[in-house]
């Protein structure tokens, strides 16, 4: 016996109990598959949006550069670390700007605990914590490339040079068994990495 899904019913057609549960099946997986594809279209594309953000931001660290802590050595009376910072491929800095450098220390300290420290810029070495710039090198000599004076007042910082820098804390606030790690960040936004 066949199931009828329309009825003849006064020369007009009429869809039975059967017929209208057909429909919505048909639409209902009609709209399903509709929706997966939209899902699986949003999630491919999303995935496409974030590998392409990294990319960007892959591209704009190698565009920007960074500052490499070359070497950093704390002296015989565990206050003042000599540290050489190279610029690794980031634009040039002003001497001039130096003085604009976010410079924090972060060291075990003597009698215990963890200090993080911001230093502030002082060329002229008296403050009771800071930092100054001490020259500049560019391989084992002298800079080629825009020099910079001896008070850092002109010349840059340029690609592939090493800024030396002296940095210091409080006698109250030692630093223990000459542990420490430099964290630098130039006015352009380049930092340590």
């Amino acid at each position: 016996m066949q199931l009828p899904i329309f009825k003849l019913i006064g020369g007009e057609r009429k869809v039975s109990g059967l017929g209208g549960l057909v429909v919505f099946a048909v639409f209902a997986a009609a709209s399903l598959a509709a929706a997966g594809y939209l899902a699986g279209t949003l999630a491919l594309e999303g995935k496409l949006f974030s590998e392409h953000a990294e990319l960007l931001k892959a591209e704009a660290q190698r565009q920007i550069g960074s500052i490499k802590i070359e070497s950093i050595q704390v002296q015989d009376d565990n206050r003042t670390v000599v540290a050489g910072l190279l610029n690794d491929e980031s634009t040039p800095v002003a001497a001039s700007r130096l003085s604009q450098m976010d410079l924090i220390l972060v060291y075990d300290e003597v009698g215990g605990g963890v200090r993080v420290v911001w230093l502030p810029y002082d060329k002229t070495g008296l403050e009771e914590e800071g930092w100054r710039a001490l020259n500049i090198t560019y391989g084992n000599g002298s800079e080629i490339l825009n020099p910079v004076s001896s008070d850092f007042s002109t010349g840059l910082w340029d690609s592939g040079e090493k800024l030396y820098i002296q940095a210091w804390v409080s006698q109250g606030h030692p630093i223990q068994d000459g542990r420490a790690v430099l964290i630098a960040a130039t006015p352009e936004g380049v930092k340590t990495r």
